[in-house]
């Protein structure tokens, strides 16, 4: 057993004092979980739920955050018994003890916010936390994500040429185009997930031309075309080795080469 300095974060005030701990990690164990969701204004709305199988209870809980973060402290929320703070320098997210611990063998949910930082942004996924005897643990957030992210590993997208057509039929498009090419592209799961949610997006549109088809109406680069649900995804998942058809009709400023490519986003169970 030694003395050691120890830093707690709480409510944003950095507290330096010396506490006996043991060398080394702590044998206890958290399952720390977030399920995240769009808020929507670019805001997604995170909720955590940590979990103590033990064997010791456990005084604070922080988890990996951005800087200066906008949304993440006027959105902060703890259950009854809890305290939560979030450090715009340090970037961490702490949610730790008031009157109640996280006992062995509680769980505790409600411990809620908002950032700009989505599931896939990298943030949110890792958890530092403290015992009552001071030993550190440290692990990984199981992130339980409800809005779509990229799964482009987990498809294959493949043009299907025997439906190309050109026409000179602009009906859909803005003023100022010459004719329209579509097609339908076979959008296959590879993975062993169940893939739902599924939305395509462009990433490369070039010559000015214009998603015809795309959710809301003709857009460029950034808009989104929502993956019907027919064929093996008429149940709205797509499971393993199961597919679906998605038609794309390009609005053509020119009848020339153009390039054109998609991220293809879901949510994998």
């Amino acid at each position: 057993m030694i003395y050691s300095p120890v830093r707690i974060r709480t409510l944003g005030i950095t507290v330096m004092f010396c506490i006996l701990i043991s060398s080394g990690m702590a044998n206890a164990a958290l399952d720390v979980k977030a399920t995240v969701s769009s808020a929507g204004g670019g805001q997604f709305h995170y909720i955590f739920t940590i979990g103590n199988t033990g064997p010791d209870d456990v005084a604070i809980v922080s988890v990996d955050a951005p800087l200066n973060d906008a949304f993440s402290a006027p959105t902060l929320t703890a259950p009854a018994g809890f305290l939560a703070s979030y450090d715009p320098i340090v970037g961490f997210v702490d949610f730790l003890e008031d009157i109640n611990l996280f006992a062995v063998g509680s769980i505790v949910n409600g411990f809620t916010f908002n950032s700009s930082s989505g599931p896939a942004s990298g943030y949110f996924d890792t958890f530092e936390a403290l015992t009552i005897n001071g030993d550190k643990i440290t692990g990984n957030v199981t992130l339980i994500s409800e809005v779509p992210v990229v799964i482009n590993s987990s498809v294959t997208f493949v043009p299907l040429s025997a439906t190309f057509k050109t026409t000179s039929d602009t009906s859909g498009c803005p003023a100022g185009f010459v004719g329209k090419f579509s097609f339908d592209a076979r959008l296959k799961n590879i993975s062993n997930s169940q893939l739902h949610s599924l939305l395509v997006k462009v990433k490369t549109l070039t010559n000015n031309n214009l998603l015809q088809n795309a959710d809301g109406g003709p857009g460029g680069v950034g808009s989104v075309l929502t993956v019907p649900q027919k064929n093996g995804y008429s149940d709205g998942t797509l499971s393993k080795n199961e597919f679906v058809n998605v038609p794309f009709i390009i609005c053509l400023k020119q009848k020339t080469k153009f390039s054109f490519f998609v991220d293809v986003l879901g949510i994998a169970e």
